[in-house]
């Protein structure tokens, strides 16, 4: 493990297994156990963000994790949160921030880190990252600007021009937006198989309590 890079994640990242030192059991949860080293999280959420069912449900996890958290604001009820300095950073290097991805490149140049690599960060298809790649892609150019080295997944395409214009072949272009697409099916039938198992489990936890019922019933009959 390199030790002289810093480790940065989402929040998400906080219900690891190995940094949450608890078991994590849902779906949602448990596909965060390949992060084992963070050294700040970022959760930049509001509290009434019902996607994540409000920052205070993940309040535990954060603490659990035991590293910096950076946050909108500095909450009490999580003793080593950190307020962004938002308005110190878009004066340093722009107000680009689209994404809680674009906040943590934005940070990185803040602070004059030589070198930033994204991990794990694709934006490739549409929904929600469509309007959050742009804030990306802003910061990249202005790392690169400054001479700091950055580097994405190939297939996010984050990094460098999806095509240049006139000059490259699109047969090239389109072969790695297939590419991405396939290892998006992969994912995709990967979590069907999750899914699919959660749902036999949660049958059987179904049909258990319908036996509990109907004992019930019996031992009440039976004593009437």
């Amino acid at each position: 493990m390199d030790w002289s890079y810093d480790v940065w994640a989402i929040s998400g990242a906080a219900h690891s297994e190995s940094l949450g030192k608890m078991k994590a059991t849902a779906t949602i949860d448990s596909h965060w156990n390949d992060v084992h080293r963070v050294d700040a999280l970022f959760e930049m959420h509001k509290y009434h963000d019902d996607r994540i069912a409000g920052v205070a449900g993940r309040i535990d996890a954060l603490n659990r994790a035991g590293v910096p958290v950076v946050m909108l604001k500095r909450d009490p009820l999580v003793p080593l949160s950190e307020a962004y300095p938002v308005e110190e950073i878009a004066d340093a290097v722009g107000d680009e921030f689209t994404s809680s991805i674009a906040y943590m490149l934005a940070y990185g140049i803040y602070l004059g880190y030589k070198e930033i690599h994204l991990f794990g960060v694709n934006m490739a298809h549409q929904s929600e990252y469509a309007h959050q790649r742009g804030g990306v892609k802003y910061f990249a150019a202005i790392a690169k600007e400054r001479g700091i080295m950055f580097t994405a997944p190939e297939e996010s395409q984050l990094a460098e021009c999806r095509q240049r214009y006139g000059y490259d072949d699109y047969d090239t272009v389109v072969g790695t937006i297939q590419q991405r697409m396939e290892s998006l099916k992969a994912d995709i039938e990967k979590q069907e198989r999750v899914v699919e198992a959660a749902m036999k489990t949660l049958w059987q936890l179904k049909g258990a309590v319908i036996d509990c019922d109907d004992l019930i019933l019996t031992i009440k009959g039976g004593i009437a």
